[in-house]
């Protein structure tokens, strides 16, 4: 069977399937379709390891249906070979042109956290999914208020509206910022939005911050926790790691960029002396219990 449709009717029966489980064809859609907004990666209670999950059931039935026409559990695609059925694939793709979109993955947790056009409708599909996908291209919608943006997926699925209830909203910033996220974060500022970044305490996630500092200047702050000292970073860090970003990041050139902005330099300081840097996972209950 084509892995690919194999992999979607996993999705489609609501199993949770192993990130590392996947070969490299599904692979790629499993990521393409988190760009997307369809899918997302989290660990599942009981489970110790990272599976995607269904984000959103409605993009996901619209993404089956433009890879397999006849349907996932089409008469037609039993017993095929994987070559008939990458052919049915690849057929449905001849369809018609490939759109460049990019999702915003969203979390409402005040019911003024948008601001526009069909806000009201954002807020009906954040109370019935647990999240709200935003097209790029229908960016009419501005962030309102008070927002946390959030570097990983694992961490966005954990906040709500009672364990950070000071926000009105949240954005997932899933790696490397986009010019797109960053441009919708840079509009919202306009409306007097602010922005706290909750990444990780490393060298990558600095240079991320200060890509999007550069645009939105004072309207966007990062997280710190109160206790930070060299022996925090020793003893909840990851000596490879900063082996790993300190090879590809100029430390010195970070403080430079950071133009004065004496949390970031101190952060960098304490990453430097130590010589570890800190994941996002190992600071959840300092972030809840401290924001």
């Amino acid at each position: 069977m084509d892995p690919i449709l194999r992999f979607l009717r996993r999705i489609d029966s609501d199993e949770k399937v192993g990130v590392n489980s996947l070969g490299k064809m599904a692979s790629s859609v499993a990521n393409d379709m988190i760009r997307r907004g369809i899918l997302v990666k989290r660990i599942p209670e009981n489970s110790r390891s990272f599976k995607y999950c269904i984000a959103n059931r409605q993009l996901f039935d619209d993404y089956s249906k433009k890879e397999f026409p006849l349907g996932l559990y089409a008469d037609e695609l039993e017993g095929n070979t994987r070559e008939d059925a990458a052919k049915s694939r690849r057929g449905s793709k001849k369809a018609g042109p490939k759109i460049d979109e990019e999702i915003l993955l969203i979390k409402i947790f005040k019911e003024n956290a948008l601001i526009g056009e069909s806000a009201n409708i954002a807020l009906l599909q954040y109370k019935h999914f647990g999240i709200f996908s935003m097209k790029y291209s229908d960016s009419k919608l501005l962030a309102n208020g008070n927002w946390l943006t959030v570097e990983n997926h694992e961490t966005f699925h954990l906040i709500d509206e009672v364990n950070t209830s000071s926000f009105d909203g949240s954005l997932l910033l899933s790696g490397t910022p986009t010019s797109r996220q960053i441009e919708w974060m840079h509009r919202s500022s306009f409306e007097g939005t602010k922005f706290t970044h909750f990444g990780d305490l490393d060298i990558s996630a600095i240079s991320h911050y200060l890509s999007m500092k550069k645009s939105l200047k004072h309207q966007i702050q990062f997280w710190l926790p109160t206790n930070l000292s060299t022996e925090f970073f020793r003893s909840r860090g990851n000596k490879e790691l900063f082996n790993k970003q300190s090879a590809t990041h100029n430390i010195y050139d970070l403080k430079s960029k950071a133009n004065g902005d004496k949390d970031i330099i101190c952060l960098l300081e304490y990453i430097e002396n130590s010589g570890f840097v800190i994941e996002q996972e190992m600071l959840h209950s300092n972030f809840i219990e401290n924001i």
